[in-house]
């Protein structure tokens, strides 16, 4: 009986994977409001009954595509558990930022939630809440405890950590999203967010 139901549950996630994996195709090559739950389900092999039992709405399984695609920053990011100096894990979050932005299927899921904002804002909330919001969180909640310990000086993690991410974004990400040349080693671009970043903030706050 337990075998009959971890079974079930394993093909269940795996149809759930395929529909993920079909949505994702769709949406990147073809744009969201192009695709319908009917062609999802098609590329998936799966019936449109056996897609709504996973997404309520097309919405639902947009989010699932953003959650998956930022899956690698959000374990790239993982702050170590013992040790690791701040420059370390600074470094080490550039590091996962770069390697992400970088990949192909991200840069298209940018392009789609700039192209298609405009008639589907839904997206664009969607985007910052299953992906953008949670990766700048995971920087921002480690600041947050820095701070209280008194190993830096930051008074708004949230905003310390988006121009962090903004330092690596403008001269690598942006040209990339545009069509052009880079024109900065990556390696260069974090070492130098890392040490102006702590030279702002790399001290213990002054009551």
């Amino acid at each position: 009986m337990i075998e009959t139901c971890m079974s079930t549950f394993s093909r269940s996630d795996r149809k759930r994977a395929d529909i993920v994996d079909a949505a994702e195709r769709l949406f990147l090559g073809e744009g969201y409001g192009a695709i319908s739950m009917d062609r999802i389900a098609a590329e998936a092999a799966a019936s449109k009954r056996t897609v709504y039992n996973h997404f309520a709405t097309k919405e639902e399984l947009f989010r699932a595509v953003v959650e998956r695609l930022y899956t690698a920053v959000l374990d790239g990011a993982a702050v170590p558990a013992v040790g690791g100096t701040a420059a370390e894990v600074l470094r080490g979050f550039a590091e996962a930022v770069v390697a992400h932005m970088t990949r192909p299927r991200f840069q298209a899921l940018i392009r789609l939630v700039i192209a298609e904002n405009v008639r589907f804002p839904e997206i664009t909330s969607i985007y910052f809440a299953a992906g953008k919001e949670p990766a700048v969180g995971r920087l921002s909640t480690w600041l947050a405890e820095e701070a209280r310990a008194g190993r830096l000086a930051v008074d708004n993690p949230t905003l310390a950590a988006q121009q962090f991410f903004g330092s690596i974004k403008e001269p690598l990400f942006w040209p990339r999203l545009l069509g052009l040349e880079t024109l900065h080693e990556p390696g260069i671009v974090i070492e130098n967010a890392v040490t102006i970043f702590l030279a702002r903030y790399g001290r213990p706050l002054i009551p």
